[in-house]
């Protein structure tokens, strides 16, 4: 059986809402082929603009409309007469129906002396149901009861129609109208679909069916004689294809001299024949040849189709990605999707996306993959989704998330100290000082970070103190009794260890610890001459000059550190005279260990003097 496609749209004209049910199944291939047919505007009914959104396939695209509403509701109308199969397009949960049997055709007469009565019209039902997305349904459509010969001798009954279906509803056929016997003696007409008795028309002028308290809705109109009233049963009114029309109407009786007549109910009028596709009764004919064919009945369906975008996002738990190019995401959905597209881009304002991954049929929760470039930098990602109606999501106006790629660790760039040059003894803490090229964290949970300083025999730690959430880490150096250098530096480009602790950038990477090589531009000594100097310094010589109060002094090391011109105080030079205390006054340099004292009293010849020198350099 083939099937054909149609192209539909939204509906409702009037206030009819469907409410969604929960049905969320994802979309099922029809193996069969179809044909397209193209969903048309009606003339004349403000039909919507877009009728493209209501495509559907179908079994049999014979007789076959589609259209959409003004209010956007689609409405596919089944006019084969026959069975066909509506393949469920995806996003449609819930139908509005009407199913409306086929109706009986009029009893034929005998010629010019009985005439017959009005067949009964189709059931209609009518109501709404849920369906599933992609199932393919049957669709039976109920003929008419066909016309009754030409005029004979004898009367002769019309034909039943036959009934119509869809999903298990079924809408019984109108029996035709029963045959007429007597002459000008009144009688039933045909039965509806839903059990209503035609009404029964009499030689004394009574209504064959004046309302629906005589023969139900839908019964056939009675024959009877002459001038009676032969109106069939009303049909049931419904605005499925958002106008009021008529479904199901008895057909008119017919008496000797008059025509059936009918009401809004698409029974058979003074032609005979009722309506196709509405289900009404046939009456007898106007010539009184042939009672009348009743209408064909007819499926419609209704549903509002789902025009409306999904909405989705994503999120990652990550700030940053520290190696490769796999960026893991976590999808949110407010619907079930036929397939999600990942985007990312290097701008806030998003320009330039580039699409880093497609998944199929995707759920909520769903981890996503997100393949970005293999470049550091920042990287805005966002989620468009497709939904299983075809309905696509827009580009947002900012990304969902973002994360960082930084593949590159941070390096020592530099060590240097806020210490003065020159020597410092013990008890000194000269601040060492070590940048790295980026912002680093300090963990201090395992253990702390070390320096390992070149001091001579013994070799000193400085340890770290502070400094971590910025580039440059301060570690202390404590010097102590027996250390010693001439211009202070580390002992080797490892010298710097983590000792259990750990130093990274934001992304967590490791920092690189190699330092600049030691005496190279950027290590300590490069930056800074710090003299560690813990060894008291002692008497070589000291000569009496012949002016006779100026002393020159030999020492075993440099004297020289903070005083004025790079000379120690001239206080820092005691001398005892016959057991008289006396600082000496003045003090110039001759060399780096060798100066010239002036004390207050001339130094006779022969005559003994003790001198002391207490080294400034921080009590040595």
């Amino acid at each position: 059986m083939s099937r054909v496609r149609i192209f539909a749209t939204k509906t409702s004209l009037l206030s009819f809402v469907l409410a969604l049910l929960p049905i969320l199944t994802p979309s099922i291939t029809h193996s069969a082929s179809a044909a397209a047919v193209t969903a048309v505007a009606r003339s004349g009914f403000g039909d919507h603009a877009n009728q493209s959104v209501c495509d559907q396939s179908v079994g049999n695209a014979t007789n076959v409309i589609a259209y959409r509403l003004s209010g956007g509701d689609c409405v596919i109308e089944f006019k084969n007469v026959g069975t066909t199969t509506w393949n469920v397009s995806n996003g449609i949960s819930l139908v509005r129906y009407l199913i409306v049997g086929g109706g009986g055709s009029g009893t034929r007469g005998i010629c010019s002396i009985y005439w017959g009565q009005g067949g009964g019209g189709g059931e209609v039902l009518a109501g709404t149901l849920g369906v599933v997305q992609g199932s393919i349904e049957t669709i039976v459509v109920g003929a008419g009861g066909s016309r009754t010969g030409n005029c004979t001798s004898s009367a002769s009954p019309g034909n039943a129609g036959t009934s119509s279906s869809f999903k298990g509803l079924t809408a019984r056929p109108g029996n035709p109208g029963n045959n007429t016997t007597v002459d000008n003696a009144g009688r039933n007409g045909g039965t509806s679909g839903s059990g209503k008795s035609g009404g029964v028309g009499t030689a004394t002028g009574a209504t064959g069916c004046a309302s629906p308290s005589l023969c139900g809705t839908g019964g056939g109109g009675g024959a009877g004689g002459v001038g009676n009233v032969k109106d069939g049963g009303p049909g049931v009114v419904d605005t499925i294809t958002g106008s009021s029309l008529g479904y199901g109407g008895g057909g008119g009786g017919r008496d000797n001299v008059g025509s059936g007549a009918v009401t809004v109910d698409h029974g058979g009028a003074a032609t005979g024949d009722a309506t196709a596709n509405r289900g009404g009764g046939g009456a007898d004919a106007a010539d009184a040849s042939f009672g009348g064919a009743g209408g064909s009945g007819t499926v419609i369906v209704r549903y509002t189709p789902d025009t409306t975008a999904p909405s989705t996002s994503i999120s990652i738990a990550a700030n940053y990605l520290t190696s490769g190019t796999s960026v893991s995401t976590v999808l949110t959905t407010n619907e079930t999707l036929s397939s999600v597209t990942l985007y990312y881009s290097t701008s806030s304002s998003l320009t330039s996306p580039t699409s880093c991954g497609t998944t199929s049929n995707p759920t909520n929760g769903q981890t996503l993959t997100c393949t970005i470039a293999a470049s550091d930098g920042t990287y805005y990602i966002y989620s468009g989704g497709t939904d299983s109606a075809g309905n696509v999501e827009s580009a947002p106006g900012s990304a969902d998330d973002s994360i960082i790629r930084d593949t590159v660790a941070p390096t020592v760039t530099g060590v240097t100290s806020t210490a003065t040059n020159g020597s410092k003894g013990v008890g000194s803490t000269p601040p060492i000082l070590v940048d790295f090229s980026e912002t680093v964290t300090v963990s201090t949970s395992g253990g702390t970070p070390t320096i390992l300083m070149e001091t001579g025999s013994t070799d000193r730690a400085a340890t770290y103190t502070t400094g971590t959430g910025t580039t440059r880490l301060n570690f202390t150096y404590t010097v102590v009794s027996g250390d010693i250098s001439p211009d202070l530096d580390y002992t080797s480009t490892s010298a710097l260890q983590p000792n259990g602790g750990t130093i990274t950038d934001a992304a967590g990477n490791a920092a690189v610890l190699t330092l600049p090589e030691p005496g190279a531009s950027g290590s300590l000594s490069n930056a800074k001459n710090i003299v560690i100097d813990t060894v008291h310094p002692t008497f070589v010589s000291a000569t009496l000059l012949a002016i006779g109060n100026q002393i020159r002094i030999v020492f075993s090391e440099t004297v020289s550190t903070t005083a004025p011109n790079n000379l120690p105080a001239a206080t820092s030079f005691r001398i005892n005279d016959s057991g008289t205390t006396r600082l000496a006054t003045a003090i110039s340099k001759t060399d780096t260990s060798e100066v010239t004292i002036t004390i207050p009293v001339s130094i006779k010849v022969g005559q003994t003097i003790t001198l002391a020198y207490l080294d400034p350099t921080e009590s040595d």
